[in-house]
C-alpha cells in the first residue's frame, strides 16, 4: 500500500523510464482514452488506475466511498487532486488544465459502471468502464503493465504537443546602443551615464546572482565627504561591497585610475 507522496514517486518514476525508454508504437484501445476529446476520461484512466496501484483494495470502478462504504470504495476526487493534477500541471498539462476533474457530473457518481446511459457521449464512458473492469481482480503485475501502456501512450501525445513559451521583450544590441548613445548624449553633469550604470550592475546582479543590492552616491557630493569608494557600490545579502564602479563620461586617465583606486582603497579600511 502506498499513500500519496509514495503514489506519485512512483509515477515519476515509471514515466522517467517511459520517456528514457522512447516512443512505442500506437495503441488504439489505450491511445482513445488518453487522447479523449472529455478532460474528465484524461484524467480518470490515470487516476483510477494508479489508484488501484496505490491500494489493491480500491476498486477500478469506484469513484467515491458510498454512502455504506460499500467495498472497495474510495475518494478517488481527492487522490485525482493530490497525485494526478500536480503530476500532468508539470509535464506540459498533458491532460488538461483542470484543477479539479472530478467536480464534473459525469464522475461525480459511486461508480463508473453507474448509469453510463444517461451520460453524454455514451460510447466514450463505456470505453473507460470496458478496458479496466477485468483489469480490477487480475493481480497488480497486469494492472501495472496496463497502466505503463497508459503512460506510454501520454509520451506519445506529449511528443506531438507543441508549447507556446512567452518570448520576453527584448531589443538588438544596435538598437540598444542607438538608444543608449541618445541618451548620454543629453548634458546631465553625469547623472544619466550614473543612472545607467547604476541599472546595468542592477540588472546583472540579479540575473547572474552577483549581488543583492546597488547603490550609489549623491551626484554632487564630494567623494572626501561621503566616504563612498567609488560612484556605484554592489552589495551582498549582508551589505558587504562585492564591487565598486567609478562613472566617468569621458575619456580615462592614468590619473584618474590611480586616484579612484587610491580612494577606494581607503574607504574600505574606515
Amino acid at each position: 500500500m502506498m499513500d500519496n507522496t509514495q503514489a506519485r514517486e512512483w509515477l515519476n518514476g515509471a514515466w522517467a523510464r517511459i520517456l528514457e525508454s522512447g516512443l512505442e508504437k500506437p495503441d488504439p484501445e489505450i491511445d482513445r482514452l488518453v487522447n479523449s476529446k472529455l478532460v474528465s476520461i484524461r484524467y480518470a484512466i490515470f487516476t483510477q488506475m494508479l489508484g488501484k496501484i496505490a491500494n489493491s483494495q480500491r476498486s477500478l470502478l469506484s469513484l467515491q466511498l458510498g454512502s455504506e462504504r460499500s467495498s472497495g470504495s474510495w475518494d478517488a476526487r481527492s487522490f485525482c487532486s493530490s497525485v494526478i493534477v500536480p503530476w500532468v500541471a508539470d509535464n506540459h498539462d498533458i491532460s488538461g488544465k483542470s484543477p479539479d476533474p472530478y467536480i464534473n457530473n459525469p464522475l461525480r457518481r459511486e461508480r463508473l459502471d453507474e448509469g453510463t446511459h444517461q451520460l453524454r457521449y455514451k460510447e466514450e464512458w463505456d470505453a473507460l468502464v470496458d478496458f479496466p473492469a477485468p483489469l480490477d481482480i487480475a493481480g497488480r503485475i497486469k494492472l501495472e503493465s496496463a497502466f505503463i501502456r497508459c503512460l506510454e501512450s501520454a509520451a506519445r501525445r506529449l511528443a506531438t504537443q507543441s508549447f507556446v513559451y512567452q518570448i520576453p521583450i527584448r531589443v538588438s544590441l544596435p538598437k540598444m546602443t542607438g538608444v543608449l548613445e541618445a541618451f548620454l548624449a543629453e548634458a546631465s553633469g553625469g547623472l544619466r551615464a550614473l543612472v545607467v550604470t547604476s541599472a546595468a550592475m542592477t540588472v546583472l546582479g540579479k540575473a547572474f546572482s552577483l549581488f543583492e543590492n546597488v547603490s550609489s552616491q549623491g551626484l554632487n557630493e564630494a567623494d572626501s565627504l561621503s566616504g563612498a569608494p567609488g560612484d556605484v557600490m554592489c552589495m551582498d545579502s549582508d551589505g558587504s561591497i562585492v564591487l565598486v564602479v567609478e562613472v566617468k563620461d569621458r575619456a580615462l586617465t592614468l590619473s584618474d585610475v590611480r586616484s579612484s583606486t587610491q580612494k577606494a582603497r581607503v574607504a574600505m579600511t574606515h
